[in-house]
């Protein structure tokens, strides 16, 4: 008992005189790199969780005071700081302690455009833990997935009358989220054309959210006046089936950023009912 009560003052009283005089008397702890978890994402910035384990190879317990950061994508900056992660490591034991980093991916692209295009990112994170005066470092790296944009496309046209004047018809579109997230929009502007022929302009609004890898339905009243658009209107709706080319801009409200657009395009198939 005696024994193990001088090892307990002697260590305390080490590390209050600093790591310099502690380096001869105890082992310096470790750190690696467990796993990286997503811990909260939308389409413009996410958090992640960084677990790491601390592997204390000393007789007595060790305490982990704070860590600091820097979280780099393709080498530029896009995160750093100071977290402070208290974390208590047993005697010839090992804990896990998770460092979280928040970042925008506005801050790197110029354009949603720019974040659109691309599906995955090399990252870099570096930094340090201090335990008991020892200041420890760490790196790590991967590949990060982006978020994926919605998609856009015509899933029906819908025509509730039909005369030699014109049409009322509701255009279904179909806009699906890829992601394990819900996602929010604004709304969206769209053109339609069919042989040549712009069959609808306009816009839709009050979008509700689309829950994760879920799809939703949009249904949009049209109105075509055949006099005005000549009878070839006419005759690509007469079949139960016409080709489309969809186009427009969906509209997001960017966290820190404001108001931003989009642009898509889809052409295919639509289904013509009656």
């Amino acid at each position: 008992m005696i024994k193990k009560t001088a090892i307990w003052v002697l260590f305390a009283a080490l590390s209050i005189t600093g790591c310099k005089m502690m380096e001869p008397f105890i082992a310096k702890p470790t750190v690696t790199f467990e796993k990286m978890h997503l811990q909260e994402m939308s389409l413009f910035d996410a958090t992640f969780l960084f677990t790491f384990a601390v592997h204390n190879p000393n007789p007595m317990g060790i305490t982990i005071q704070r860590g600091d950061y820097k979280f780099l994508l393709e080498d530029a900056v896009m995160a750093s700081g100071t977290v402070d992660r208290q974390l208590s490591v047993k005697a010839r034991g090992s804990g896990l302690i998770d460092l979280p980093v928040h970042i925008n991916f506005m801050d790197f692209f110029q354009s949603v455009n720019a974040l659109a295009l691309r599906d995955e990112m090399a990252y870099d994170l570096s930094g340090s833990f201090d335990v008991m005066g020892f200041t420890i470092p760490y790196k790590t790296g991967g590949k990060m997935t982006l978020p994926n944009f919605p998609e856009i496309s015509v899933k029906n046209l819908m025509i509730s009358e039909l005369s030699l004047s014109g049409a009322k018809m509701n255009l279904i579109l179909s806009v699906a989220n890829p992601n394990a997230f819900a996602i929010g929009m604004d709304g969206l502007k769209y053109t339609l054309e069919t042989g040549g022929i712009t069959l609808a302009r306009g816009t839709a609004q009050n979008i509700s959210e689309i829950g994760k890898n879920e799809r939703q339905d949009i249904s949009i009243p049209v109105e075509v006046d055949f006099i005005a658009m000549g009878r070839q209107a006419m005759r690509l709706l007469d079949g139960n089936t016409a080709p489309y080319a969809l186009s427009g801009d969906m509209h997001f409200t960017v966290p820190g950023g404001g108001k931003k657009t989009l642009p898509f395009s889809r052409t295919g198939e639509m289904s013509l009912s009656r």
